[in-house]
């Protein structure tokens, strides 16, 4: 064998090796791209399948907090019911007494002026004996205190009257038939109610929508959520405030009549927002709020199918904002 063909012999075998060897390479390549596109794949497929579990775990808790609420407000509405029916029998002769003595407090008082105007027609020592046992027992303050006194038991009377009230809004029943009802008209009902009480030192604003449909609804309980968000929209403006502003509005969005009462008060922190709607809770002072008030608001819009919302900013005011779904077989009603 000559020189040049065991050098075209070593060429081709070398040119053999090359080529084989590219073609493993190539197939390599190939087998790891179809690996690697198998691996984009699976983990595409586990970014979605771990988005949809975080989705399905909120939307456990988000239940979970649903059923908790609902259990809570089922055990404290027995209470409540046992508290209201027990507070109101002696509550309402309690209240009636008081009405009774304030009437024989004026008789006396008619009687101790006629004493008086008597004075210069009898004898002097007499005279002088009524003055002196008059200023020993301080007659004329115990008039005025007495007064006052009786105004002041009269205001605590009604306060534990509206405590009652909420006890049995918050435990009103489930099965009280729904009516048709134009919600503007609990707007006004409650406007008519909470506006005397605070009108000295509250604006109410009312913006309500005139083309709001008829709702299949619980209208004296919607009457007593807007007769609570007004009431502490109003309370809310009685500290840091020179005068109060109160705005409730009315419209419709997106098949949802919406209601929203705002007002320019103190607010409240992100913390006092998260417990606003526990049975309760309450930011006012002690004395000024039962905690029950939006415990009872939040009880009667789930009893609507609705939704509660609540933006706050501490000494700039709270926005309330409920959502209630309209019933298609209703559209077209108004």
């Amino acid at each position: 064998m000559t020189e040049e063909s065991t050098y075209k012999a070593a060429y081709e075998r070398e040119r053999a090796a090359r080529k084989s060897a590219e073609g493993a390479l190539e197939k390599k390549s190939l087998e790891i791209f179809v690996a690697l596109q198998l691996l984009r794949d699976q983990t595409e497929k586990l970014r979605i399948q771990e988005k949809d579990i975080d989705e399905r775990n909120e939307q456990l808790h988000a239940t979970q907090v649903q059923l908790f609420q609902s259990e809570k407000m089922a055990s404290l509405g027995i209470m409540a019911a046992g508290v209201a029916h027990e507070i109101n029998n002696p509550l309402s002769f309690i209240r009636s007494n008081f009405e009774t003595l304030r009437g024989y407090i004026d008789h006396y008082n008619s009687l101790l002026s006629l004493y008086q105007q008597a004075d210069p027609l009898i004898p002097e020592a007499v005279q002088k004996t009524h003055r002196d046992t008059r200023q020993t027992l301080n007659i004329e303050f115990i008039q005025s205190d007495l007064a006052m006194m009786l105004t002041e038991s009269v205001v605590g009377i009604e306060r534990i009257v509206e405590i009652v009230q909420n006890l049995q809004a918050y435990n009103r029943q489930e099965d009280t038939e729904k009516n048709l009802a134009q919600i503007n008209h609990s707007i006004e009902a409650a406007l008519k109610m909470v506006k005397p009480r605070h009108q000295y030192r509250v604006d109410f604003r009312c913006q309500l929508s005139n083309d709001l449909p008829v709702l299949l609804c619980y209208p004296n309980n919607l009457t007593q959520v807007f007769i609570n968000l007004l009431m502490n929209a109003a309370q809310a403006t009685f500290i840091g405030v020179p005068r109060g502003k109160v705005t409730i509005c009315s419209s419709v969005i997106d098949n949802q009549i919406v209601v929203s009462v705002a007002d320019n008060g103190q607010g409240f922190s992100a913390e006092a927002k998260d417990k606003i709607f526990d049975p309760f809770y309450t930011t006012k002072a002690v004395g000024e709020g039962t905690g029950l008030g939006l415990t009872v608001v939040y009880d009667i819009v789930q009893a609507h199918q609705g939704s509660l919302a609540v933006e706050s900013k501490v000494n700039e005011g709270s926005v309330f904002t409920l959502s209630i779904p309209i019933d298609g077989q209703l559209e077209g009603h108004h």
